[in-house]
C-alpha cells in the first residue's frame, strides 16, 4: 500500500514538473511573438500616418489652386477677381466679366476671349507660388488699334492673336521680367514673347513658340 502511494505521489510530481515545462514553453514562445508584433503595429502605424500627410499635402495644393487670381488694367484703372477650379474658369458670369475687363480700352470694343488664357495665368501663379496682382497691358486689341500700333512698334504682328482674344501682355508684380518669361516658357501652353525693355511679357494661346 505504501509504495502504491510512492507511485503515485511519483507520477503526480512527474506530470506537474512536464505541465509546468510546456507552459514555461509556450511563454517563452509568446513572448518573442508579441515583441515582434509591436514593430509591426508601429511600422503600419507610421504608414498610415505618412499616407495622411500626403493626402493633406495634396488637398492644400489643390486649395491653393482654387484660390483668387486678381487682374488690373492700368490703363482704365479697373480690376477683376476670378475664383478659378484647378486654374479653369468656365461659368457664363465671368465670360463676361472677362469680355469686358480685357476690351481693347482705346475704342470700347469687347470680343470673345480664350479662356485658357485665364488657365494659363493661374498655372502661371502656381507655378511661382506667388499671389499677386497680375497686371494687363493689352488683352483684345481691334484690327484699328493694331494697324495703328504696327505703324510705331515692329513689335506688332499684322494677324496679332490680340485681335481674335488669345493674347495677353502682362506683367507680375514681385517677380522680375525675365522669371515671368521663365515660367510661361516652362508650361509650353503657347507663343511667349519676351520684351526686356518694355517690362511685359506676352502670352497666347496659338503654338507653341518663342521669341
Amino acid at each position: 500500500m505504501k509504495e502504491s502511494l510512492e507511485g503515485v505521489s511519483c507520477l503526480s510530481r512527474r506530470r506537474f514538473l512536464t505541465v509546468s515545462a510546456q507552459l514555461v514553453g509556450a511563454l517563452w514562445v509568446a513572448a518573442p511573438l508579441q515583441s515582434l508584433a509591436v514593430p509591426v503595429l508601429k511600422a503600419e502605424m507610421e504608414k498610415k500616418k505618412q499616407d495622411q500627410r500626403r493626402l493633406l499635402t495634396i488637398e492644400t495644393k489643390l486649395r491653393a489652386r482654387k484660390k483668387a487670381i486678381t487682374l488690373h488694367n492700368p490703363h482704365t484703372g479697373e480690376r477683376l477677381e476670378l475664383f478659378t477650379r484647378l486654374g479653369r474658369q468656365r461659368n457664363d458670369n465671368s465670360l463676361g466679366q472677362v469680355q469686358k475687363f480685357l476690351r481693347d480700352h482705346r475704342t470700347g470694343e469687347q470680343h470673345t476671349i480664350d479662356l485658357d488664357l485665364i488657365e494659363t495665368l493661374a498655372d502661371i501663379q502656381y507655378a511661382c507660388d506667388h499671389s499677386d496682382v497680375f497686371e494687363v497691358l493689352s488683352g483684345y486689341r481691334s484690327p484699328k488699334t493694331n494697324a495703328m500700333l504696327r505703324k510705331t512698334s515692329r513689335g506688332v504682328a499684322r494677324h496679332s492673336y490680340h485681335m481674335t482674344g488669345q493674347a495677353l501682355d502682362i506683367r507680375l508684380p514681385g517677380l522680375s521680367t525675365r522669371e515671368l518669361r521663365n515660367v510661361a516658357r516652362s508650361l509650353r501652353r503657347g507663343g511667349v514673347g519676351y520684351y526686356p525693355k518694355s517690362n511685359f511679357v506676352h502670352i497666347d494661346t496659338g503654338p507653341v513658340r518663342t521669341w
